[in-house]
Parts: C-alpha cells; structure tokens; sequence
C-alpha cells in the first residue's frame, strides 16, 4: 500500500494544496502523482462550494419548474423547499409506471409538506418512492387514506 500525495495549487483561490490518494503499489502512487499535479486544478473547500452553488442554482430551476406545471406550492422553510422540489420534480419528470398514474396524482395533490419530500429525497422514481413509503412507519397515514379512496370508488 502507498500514499501519493500530488502537490497542486488552485485555479480559483491560488492556494497550495495537497491531494492525497491510496494506491496498491508505488508505481501507482508514483504515476498518480505525477498525473495529480497537472490535472487536479481544485482545492476541497471550492470544489465544494462550486459543488453547493451548481446545486443551488438546479433547486432554484426545480422551484421555478414546479410552479410551471402547476405542482401545488409546498409549505416550509425556504431551503428546505428548493430540496424537496428538487426531489420532487425530478419524481415527477420520471413520471408515473403502468397502474400508478392514480396514486401518482394523489400523491402530488396530497404531500404539500416540504419535510415529508425531504424525508423521501433518495427517491429518483415514482417505484422508488412506493417502496419507501411502505416501510416509513410515518407513511401510514398516507397509505391508509390511499386505502380509503380506493375503497370508495
């Protein structure tokens, strides 16, 4: 096992940093080194604020498209609803499979709540959030008033 440790500086605040990585053999670690200095040009802390400020700008684009198709508005704290819009369009883009289309308007009339989107961000399709929602034992209410509904029609 080798260390490299490729000393780089920072095409956006001009610091100095070093950018370590484990290899199995120091050949490797050598050969990373030497392809470290010159391709990695960011220091963590503004690859992580690049990182935040592109995922910022997405959410912003996510709230501005929900109001576009006409999504019902989500109650909540500010940066708690650019995350659950980011959550949510990205559900709604991917739209719903075969027999779910009903519990898929039923969804996104009834779950206005900006924690509970929040709650289900690992989510990325309709099949992903159902299979969620039968395990969270804060879902019940949901799927019993779902229950409901389909007993009723």
């Amino acid at each position: 096992m080798a260390i490299a440790k490729a000393e780089c500086i920072c095409s956006e605040c001009g610091e100095a940093f070093v950018c370590r990585s484990f290899r199995h053999k120091r050949a490797f670690a050598d050969s990373f080194e030497d392809w470290g200095e010159e391709n990695v040009d960011l220091c963590p802390v503004c690859r992580n604020r690049l990182k935040m400020a592109s995922w910022i700008n997405e959410a912003r684009y996510c709230v501005k498209l929900s109001k576009k198709l006409h999504l019902p508005p989500l109650e909540g704290s500010q940066s708690l609803i650019m995350s659950a819009e980011y959550t949510r369009v990205h559900i709604f883009e991917a739209g719903p499979d075969a027999g779910e289309e009903e519990f898929f308007d039923f969804i996104f009339e009834t779950c206005t709540s900006a924690g509970w989107w929040a709650a289900h961000k690992s989510a990325s399709s309709m099949k992903d959030l159902i299979f969620l929602m039968k395990y969270a034992p804060k879902d019940k209410p949901i799927w019993a008033r779902w229950k409901r509904l389909q007993t009723s029609s």
